[in-house]
């Protein structure tokens, strides 16, 4: 997956004003550094292996982009969500079967999955399985970088400092 913010013609004409490329460049480094971590940050609420947050980097910058990108095979999905999904039908037994999942009550599962004896049951001709809804990671990351980063007032300063 693929993130790339760029043609904002207000940021665009005060980076200008930095002067220098490299110094334009400096910045866009900076952005980019800062989306990573915040994305980091932001998958640590829905993470079990940390295999998303430890394939989000910065791949390149330059005087006017960033880019950003999540490596795991599966970011889009997660960012994103997933439409539709696949029916399940019993193909052995005229009904699928399933225990109550987690809890601490009486029925739970054990953490090796197996139902306790006397579990709840739960029986369907078919289950739609697949779709999930979106969490978005690199959105909110970006987003708050642009509003929190002190990017703002560095280029303000330096396009004040310009005239």
């Amino acid at each position: 997956m693929t993130m790339r913010v760029d043609g904002v013609p207000g940021l665009q004409r005060r980076l200008e004003a930095i002067g220098s490329r490299r110094g334009r460049s400096a910045v866009m480094q900076r952005v980019g550094q800062e989306v990573v971590k915040a994305a980091k940050r932001n998958t640590r609420t829905f993470r079990k292996t940390g295999n998303l947050g430890r394939g989000i980097e910065l791949i390149s910058h330059d005087d006017d982009s960033a880019r950003v990108e999540a490596r795991a095979g599966y970011s889009a999905h997660v960012e994103f969500g997933t439409r539709g999904g696949q029916m399940i039908r019993p193909v052995r037994r005229k009904a699928l079967s399933w225990a109550r999942k987690g809890g601490t009550g009486k029925g739970a599962s054990r953490l090796s999955g197996s139902p306790r004896r006397g579990a709840a049951r739960f029986f369907s001709k078919g289950h739609r399985r697949g779709a999930t809804r979106a969490q978005p990671y690199m959105r909110p990351a970006i987003a708050s970088v642009a509003r929190d980063a002190g990017l703002r007032e560095h280029v303000i300063r330096t396009w004040n400092r310009a005239d």
